[in-house]
């Protein structure tokens, strides 16, 4: 009984309405000629981004109409009742959880007259409290930046970034709002991390983790910089991730870059080398590789996208060499060697998701996997994701707390060979 009455939970945990998954309101007042307001009016918003085409509602006793759960995208308007002329609001651009309000005046006139009024989406949301800065799948695509979430967050204004913000690859990265850094010291940051609004953070790392958040293949991302609610279990900042979802036409995508020694200088003297420094800051080899694709399996009733995603990126770390005596019982002291370290980072990202119509119902379902591999073991003869050479090591740390490979703990710029799963199931059904 106990089980059953666990399980249950559970389930109605993970298939409870997702009123905390906020998205995009309209919102408004419709009123005729002499400003008396209309109730009835049937409200209808259309748009690609909902597989079910469409969503409606009907003004009540005051005249109001709100229409919620709304996705990313552009939307049209229509406003019928009956002995009035229809009207037609196009080109409503939504995103993020914002509420925008469009009043409509309607006018006497015949059933088959359409007025089409056109117009910028209001830019003010006057519902919210919450400053939200909100970028769409083509900002993000257009930003001259590293595909790495740390990129974005230097991007937003308000927000106080770690040094792990401009690296090169996908890291652990902590973020404030600029009012919020009196406290960010003893909580290692107050920023959020979710997709689909779910947290998704390690627990002994405030409210981010190592695993990569796929931006690359985001329909949008809001960040929430102050103004919050509930949302959140800190008043900090949060980065929400909205992954695309596919769509009823097929798509898709891919990307490749590349860098190396090739590609960079160096100022290696003969005087720098007197004093131990074998190599220079700087990239030794990086890529990144994905593809994506979705499509319908029924239009307008289930969709799918799946992505892949390589990221391998090798930098050195200077000053930092291998002992000479590591392993040897009968030495205790330190000689250097030409061992040099480096910072090894290596991702591999496989995505999958499906999202259905089942009459107001939306499900959806999120599936991914990563395999994180970092470093590489002591030893040359020790297998591992990757292997160290005879001239280098992936361990070692040349910033604070300062470490040898031999001294490397996992904490710190260790080795690292471990899977991340994250699965989300989600059922929403619009109250109105």
């Amino acid at each position: 009984m106990r089980i059953s009455a666990k399980c249950l939970a559970i389930l109605t945990v993970l298939l409870l309405p997702g009123t905390v998954f906020a998205q995009a309101v309209l919102t408004g007042t419709v009123h005729d000629a002499s400003g008396a307001v209309l109730p009835g009016v049937t409200v209808e918003a259309a748009s690609p981004a909902l597989i079910e085409k469409t969503r409606s509602a009907t003004t009540d006793g005051s005249g109001q109409y709100r229409i919620i759960d709304l996705q990313t995208g552009t939307y049209a308007v229509t406003f019928t009742l009956p002995g009035f002329t229809t009207v037609r609001r196009a080109n409503i651009e939504l995103s993020g959880t914002q509420t925008v309000t469009i009043p409509i005046e309607m006018r006497v006139g015949g059933i088959a007259e359409t007025i089409t009024v056109t117009g910028e989406t209001p830019l003010v949301d006057v519902q919210n409290a919450k400053r939200e800065v909100v970028m769409n799948k083509d900002t993000i695509q257009a930003l001259p930046v590293a595909r790495a979430v740390g990129a974005l967050l230097n991007a937003t204004p308000g927000l106080t970034v770690d040094t792990n913000g401009p690296a090169l690859s996908p890291t652990m990265t902590f973020f404030n709002a600029h009012s919020s850094t009196a406290n960010s010291t003893g909580v290692a940051g107050e920023g959020r991390m979710t997709v689909n609004g779910m947290t998704i953070a390690a627990a002994r790392s405030g409210g981010v983790s190592s695993y990569v958040y796929d931006t690359p293949n985001s329909e949008e991302i809001a960040v929430t910089v102050g103004g919050g609610l509930g949302e959140s279990d800190i008043g900090g900042p949060v980065m929400n991730l909205v992954p695309k979802s596919g769509g009823n036409t097929f798509r898709g995508t891919a990307f490749f870059n590349e860098a190396g020694n090739w590609s960079r200088g160096h100022n290696l003297t003969d005087d720098l080398r007197a004093i131990g420094l074998t190599q220079t800051p700087g990239i030794i080899e990086a890529y990144d590789a994905s593809g994506s694709f979705g499509g319908p399996i029924m239009k307008d009733r289930l969709w799918f996208y799946a992505s892949y995603r390589n990221l391998d990126t090798q930098t050195a770390m200077e000053g930092i060499t291998a002992n000479a005596n590591a392993g040897d019982a009968s030495r205790w002291d330190w000689v250097g060697s030409p061992v040099n370290a480096r910072l090894v980072q290596d991702r591999q990202m496989f995505i999958g998701r499906l999202t259905g119509q089942v009459g107001r119902n939306r499900l959806s379902f999120n599936s991914e996997y990563q395999h994180r591999c970092e470093g590489t073991p002591l030893k040359i003869e020790t297998p591992g994701c990757h292997n160290r050479g005879s001239d280098w090591i992936g361990l070692g740390n040349n910033a604070a707390p300062f470490q040898s490979p031999e001294a490397t703990s996992t904490a710190a710029r260790g080795y690292f060979d471990a899977p991340f799963y994250v699965n989300q199931p989600f059922w929403t059904m619009p109250a109105t």
